[in-house]
């Protein structure tokens, strides 16, 4: 099995300060909290709106072509054949020529739970230092335990199981020092709730999770520590801004959003009061206002 590592060296630091995508555009929407830097093993994943808007590998960008289809010199959304030769308007000639363009393509492509995993990183990003808790890692791959034939995020999905476990959530409280992962659901996820007598799909993807935690609690936990390093390093924080983690829960919070205060009594006649959540933890929350009050608000299926 893969180790799981999130190390990005000093010569990877500098060589990501070079490019002007990164020093005049990136930059800037990361300390706003537009943008969210995830640290990868040598890599860095740039999310915006719940979308993947750039990677970085030490010696260059990428981006989806979907979000790089831009025309410079025309920004309307909609364009004639005969403008497509026409005066000014040709295809951007680098990411940092259309990078406004990009991130407008880019969020355009978000699922509802990408996108409220986005809102809670916009307000609890590692870079806000005056918040006790804060986003510290987004879709967190592990080698899964269960392996089956892997299918890609490209293609329709045929029912195969992924090869990896996507764990959505990591939040860092920093005064304890402690790491927790999330699941996240929209309340309209079919994966919430019981067919013929069956628990729902989302207490099987616990159930992987919860062993991934146990199993690998302390290559985790490693991990993470080397993850809050660099980010002291790469942003200039102190040790009390990004203490490094001790403990990591080796259980998933549930995490569901996205409902009224009618739908949340289903949510606890479908999910709580039949069981289905016994001896899980979960957290309720119509639209989640910041990190702290997910951690505040975690519970426990008895």
């Amino acid at each position: 099995m893969a180790k799981f590592e999130r190390c990005f060296p000093s010569e990877l630091q500098e060589a990501l300060k070079k490019p002007p995508l990164y020093t005049e555009c990136l930059l800037r929407d990361i300390c706003s909290g537009e943008v969210f830097p995830a640290f990868r093993n040598n890599k860095i994943d740039f999310y915006h709106k719940g979308g993947r808007l750039f990677e970085f590998d030490g010696n260059e960008f990428t981006t989806h072509v979907k979000y790089a289809s831009v025309l410079h010199g025309y920004g309307k959304p909609y364009i004639k054949e005969n403008l497509l030769d026409y005066g000014n308007v040709r295809l951007i000639r680098d990411f940092k020529e259309g990078y406004t363009r990009i991130k407008e393509n880019c969020s355009l492509h978000s699922g509802l739970e990408a996108s409220g995993v986005a809102e809670i990183y916009e307000k609890s990003s590692y870079l806000k230092t005056d918040q006790n808790v804060v986003v510290l890692d987004i879709e967190a791959s592990l080698e899964s335990l269960t392996k089956e034939e892997e299918w890609s995020d490209e293609l329709p999905d045929d029912g195969k199981k992924r090869t990896q476990d996507r764990l959505d959530l990591l939040l860092f409280n920093k005064p304890e020092r402690c790491l927790q992962f999330f699941e996240v659901k929209h309340f309209g996820n079919k994966d919430l709730w019981s067919k013929a007598e069956k628990p729902p799909e989302v207490v099987s993807q616990m159930l992987e999770y919860n062993k991934q935690l146990e199993e690998r609690n302390e290559e985790l936990l490693q991990a993470y520590k080397d993850y809050a390093r660099t980010v002291r390093e790469l942003f200039g924080l102190s040790e009390e801004s990004m203490p490094n983690p001790v403990s990591l829960e080796k259980d998933v919070v549930l995490l569901v959003f996205g409902f009224d205060s009618r739908q949340r009594e289903k949510l606890h006649e479908l999910l709580i009061e039949d069981g289905s959540l016994n001896g899980f933890r979960y957290c309720f929350i119509g639209r989640p206002k910041h990190a702290e009050q997910m951690w505040k608000n975690r519970e426990l299926g008895k």
